[in-house]
């Protein structure tokens, strides 16, 4: 899902393709590596808004790279506006505006 999302909005792809995720044996997620059919019925706007996440922690053999980390969170939340969900919206706006200002 990582890989496609990065296909999907023109990231390099490369690197992650090199590096197997390992599934991490203390995530108390049940089903963790096995597919759910309610994954389908996420918003858009989730999938920028977790691969943010992600970056910005440095996560699933990612760097830590938080200008990347404050374009997904503002492309998110132009997604989640554009889905009239406002508050969250502003909760993404301002998550990228913190990652912008901790990258420097």
């Amino acid at each position: 899902m990582i890989v496609m999302a990065h296909y999907y909005f023109g990231l390099p792809t490369r690197p992650m393709l090199n590096r197997p995720v390992k599934p991490n044996q203390t995530d108390l997620r049940s089903g963790v590596g096995r597919y759910d059919a309610a994954e389908d019925l996420l918003p858009v706007y989730r999938i920028p808004a977790r691969m943010a996440e992600m970056y910005s922690i440095g996560s699933f053999g990612l760097k830590q790279d938080l200008s990347v980390a404050s374009n997904l969170f503002k492309q998110a939340g132009k997604l989640a506006s554009a889905a009239r969900q406002g508050r969250l919206a502003d909760k993404y706006f301002e998550f990228g505006e913190e990652a912008y200002s901790s990258c420097d």
